[in-house]
């Protein structure tokens, strides 16, 4: 498989610039080696050596000490106030969560807070929190929360983690948010294929990434077999310090929450998060380049497949799974697995509506993406571009299958099951699959 050489440019701090950078403050250093510099010249080599200061001092200078141990006084007002919004939930007593919400903060903000209140699925179901740490920022105190909810957001997993911002009221702390000036100045950086844009509070968390992202932004170019795109303007990654609704942004522009403002899988840094996201966006732009010159396309029949397909290029492109893809796994083991042998015409038979449940759509995922690794792995990653051209051509497994493989799709489907008894260890027997006849 080609591989992309990537060149990282390290730039060498003298012993003479540690002092200053404890005096002056990060921002104030980072200004002063910037100044005079156009943007694309600022660039990485000079972030990049930043952001290892910071990593140093921080290594150097503080040792982990649990939230009851830093800031005690910040510890109890914080948990006390979780209780309460635990209890709230717990009754769904609306009065009572409300007092504890700054009436300041956007209402779009607050029904994020508020995603599962009124779910049927939620009702009954536990929702519990978990203080992580707790830091003063001015006037507010930044926490970190582990929270264990279900929502009817069925792509996040749970547990996850959220940054919350606490601000003292005259009847107690409520949950707000900061004021713009925390998030600091816009800056960017570009590489040879993108451009990131993001806030000085998110800049070390970009900065870890970027050569991550234009390496997987070739990789996967390369796998497809096509060529990445030259647009007048680059490719923007923006992490702005708002609420974005789905793959917010147009044309060339994505736009993606904060950490800071996200729900971020307990497993996962705030760089590895970013990286499952912006992934996933590169993914699916290189999987409609092989459509972009097609007349008519069957694509649309295949959902469920090139779902399957992009979340397993994410997963390759990030280097792990999501915990979304772990838990999904599980579960299909669990109750799938026993099940074999499967059938390929099930992957299909619920277009053009999906399942709303958490639990349907995992186990719909994994059955399509295990389809995908037992090609990669049975018939090797050079049928990446054959499938997705596949998909476009033919608009049922009858046309897909003998044409890409040479065989029926009886045999495809019983290598298949075969490959899913051994991947997953089955202890029944799996014996050909009986199904209605496939559609035309």
């Amino acid at each position: 498989m080609p591989r992309q050489n990537i060149v990282y440019e390290w730039s060498v701090i003298d012993d003479a610039e540690w002092q200053p950078l404890r005096q002056e403050g990060p921002l104030a250093f980072l200004q002063r080696h910037a100044a005079g510099l156009t943007e694309p010249q600022v660039g990485l080599p000079l972030l990049r050596a930043f952001v290892l200061m910071m990593a140093a001092l921080a290594l150097t200078s503080a040792a982990f000490s649990p939230p009851t141990e830093r800031h005690p006084w910040g510890y109890e007002a914080v948990a006390s106030v979780l209780q309460l919004e635990a209890q709230a939930w717990a009754e769904r007593d609306e009065g009572l969560l409300s007092t504890l919400i700054d009436v300041q903060t956007p209402a779009r903000m607050q029904d994020d807070w508020r995603v599962g209140w009124n779910s049927d699925a939620a009702l009954g179901a536990p929702y519990r929190t978990q203080l992580l740490a707790v830091e003063p920022v001015g006037n507010l105190l930044e926490v970190q929360v582990r929270v264990e909810q279900r929502t009817a957001q069925w792509w996040l997993s749970s547990p996850h983690r959220e940054t919350r911002f606490y601000r003292q009221m005259p009847h107690g702390w409520v949950r707000s948010l900061p004021d713009n000036s925390h998030w600091g100045v816009m800056r960017a950086v570009e590489t040879p294929h993108l451009r990131f844009e993001f806030y000085d509070h998110d800049m070390p968390t970009v900065i870890a990434i970027a050569d991550r992202i234009e390496m997987g932004y070739v990789r996967v170019h390369q796998w497809l077999g096509v060529e990445p795109p030259v647009f007048e303007d680059k490719l923007v990654f923006a992490v702005v310090p708002e609420l974005v609704r789905g793959w917010g942004g147009y044309g060339n522009r994505h736009h993606l929450t904060s950490p800071a403002l996200a729900k971020v899988p307990l497993e996962l840094s705030d760089s590895d998060y970013l990286v499952q996201q912006i992934m996933n966006r590169v993914a699916s732009r290189a999987l409609n380049l092989l459509f972009s010159d097609t007349e008519r396309t069957n694509a649309y029949q295949w959902r469920t497949m090139m779902w399957a397909l992009s979340g397993w290029l994410r997963t390759e492109l990030a280097g792990r799974r999501s915990p979304w893809h772990e838990q999904a796994e599980a579960l299909f083991v669990a109750q799938t697995v026993p099940q074999l042998p499967l059938s390929l015409a099930a992957i299909e038979s619920r277009y053009p509506t999906w399942r709303i449940d958490q639990e349907g759509m995992m186990l719909d995922y994994m059955a399509a993406e295990s389809v995908v690794t037992y090609v990669m792995e049975t018939y090797g990653p050079e049928y990446l571009p054959q499938m997705v051209v596949g998909f476009q051509e033919y608009g049922s497994w009858i046309g897909f299958v003998p044409d890409l493989f040479n065989q029926s799709v009886d045999e495809f489907e019983a290598g298949w099951n075969r490959y899913l008894a051994m991947r997953f260890g089955a202890t029944q027997p799996v014996s050909s699959v009986s199904h209605p006849p496939f559609p035309d």
